[in-house]
C-alpha cells in the first residue's frame, strides 16, 4: 500500500488521539464531496442532468457507501481521481494553475495508491490525444512530471516480490 493514507491517518491520530469517529468523519466528507465531484464531471462532460444523476447513483450505491464508511484508502482514491478528473476538465481554462493543481492531485493519488494515477493519467492521455488535441500538450506534461516526480517510489514497488504464494492466491480467485 501507498504511503499518504496511513500517514494522514497517524497525523490525525496524534492530534486528536485514537478516536475512530473523526477518521470516519473523514471517509464520509471525501464520500460526500466525490459525489458533487462526479456530479460535476459529468454535467461538463455530458449534461447537467447527467452530471446530478450520476452524483445521486453514487451517493445512493450501496458498496460505494459500505467503502466510505471504513476506515481506508478507497473512498480517498475514488476522491482524488475524481477532483483529478475534475481538474483536468479545467485545465482549458486557466492552464498554469489547474495543471499545478492536477500534478498536486495525481501525486496524492500516486502515494493513495499508486495504480489508480497510472490510470487516471492514461484515461487522460488517451482523451485529450482523441478528443480534444489541445489539452494534449498540458497533459502530457503533467503525467511525465508526475511521472518524474515518483520515480524512486515506481522503481521501489517495481522491486518488490510478492513470492509463489501470493500469485498463487491470485489465480485461485
Amino acid at each position: 500500500q501507498a504511503p499518504f493514507y496511513p500517514h494522514l491517518m497517524g497525523t490525525l491520530y496524534s492530534l486528536v488521539g485514537p478516536e475512530v469517529g473523526v477518521l470516519r468523519g473523514l471517509q464520509v466528507l471525501l464520500g460526500s464531496v466525490s459525489c458533487v465531484l462526479l456530479a460535476a464531471v459529468g454535467a461538463r462532460l455530458f449534461s447537467p442532468r447527467t452530471g446530478w444523476l450520476a452524483g445521486g447513483l453514487l451517493a445512493l450505491s450501496v458498496p460505494f457507501l459500505v467503502l466510505s464508511r471504513q476506515c481506508r484508502w478507497y473512498t480517498m482514491a475514488a476522491f482524488f481521481a475524481l477532483l483529478g478528473l475534475h481538474l483536468y476538465r479545467r485545465v482549458g481554462e486557466d492552464e498554469r494553475r489547474y495543471s499545478v493543481a492536477l500534478f498536486a492531485v495525481a501525486t496524492l493519488l500516486f502515494h493513495t495508491h499508486y495504480f489508480y494515477v497510472a490510470t487516471l493519467l492514461l484515461t487522460l492521455l488517451i482523451h485529450s490525444l482523441w478528443l480534444e488535441r489541445q489539452r494534449f500538450r498540458r497533459t502530457f506534461i503533467v503525467s511525465a512530471a508526475v511521472t518524474l516526480v515518483n520515480a524512486p517510489w515506481i522503481l521501489w514497488f517495481a522491486s518488490i516480490r510478492y513470492g509463489e504464494a501470493y500469485g498463487d492466491f491470485l489465480t485461485s480467485l
